[in-house]
């Protein structure tokens, strides 16, 4: 018999805050999209590096932004990255925030494949620390009282 961990069945985290860094943003054409007959891309498929609250492994979250549908998507990592300005301009390129570190509120999503960590949500403010390296610092030295 191959020795195992029943643990490792458990392939979803909690639902919660977790630090991730954006990996890849990709335009592409949605199913929709392909069934209506677009020739240009109307979403953006976004791989993140998503870091454990503890030790462990990494996981790989996809998320996909379709427009204009999804467009609340897009403002909330506008604002969790301080480009909300350039966003409601309209010049947010979500593009090149490649490698930038975001927080996000993982839940777990059942569909016919199984269950599965989808980003709920794009969190604004300080970033949680991850393993990718230094993050922004959530205060400065001047703002401390003493």
């Amino acid at each position: 018999m191959i020795t195992y961990n029943p643990e490792d069945a458990v392939t979803t985290w909690p639902d919660g805050e977790y630090g991730a860094t954006i990996e890849s943003v990709v335009p592409k054409i949605s199913k929709a999209g392909i069934e209506k007959g677009l020739a240009t891309p109307n979403m953006h498929e976004i791989i993140l590096k998503v870091y454990p609250t503890g030790e462990g492994p990494t996981q790989k979250v996809w998320d996909y932004i379709s427009y204009p549908k999804g467009t609340w998507k897009l403002e909330q990592i506008a604002e969790a990255l301080g480009g909300l300005d350039n966003f409601k301009a309209g010049r947010f390129n979500v593009e090149e925030h490649v490698g930038q570190n975001v927080t996000v509120y993982l839940r777990t999503k059942n569909d016919s494949f199984g269950a599965k960590n989808t980003v709920g949500e794009y969190l604004p403010g300080t970033v949680v620390p991850t393993r990718a390296g230094p993050t922004a610092p959530t205060t400065l030295d001047s703002d401390i009282p003493f």
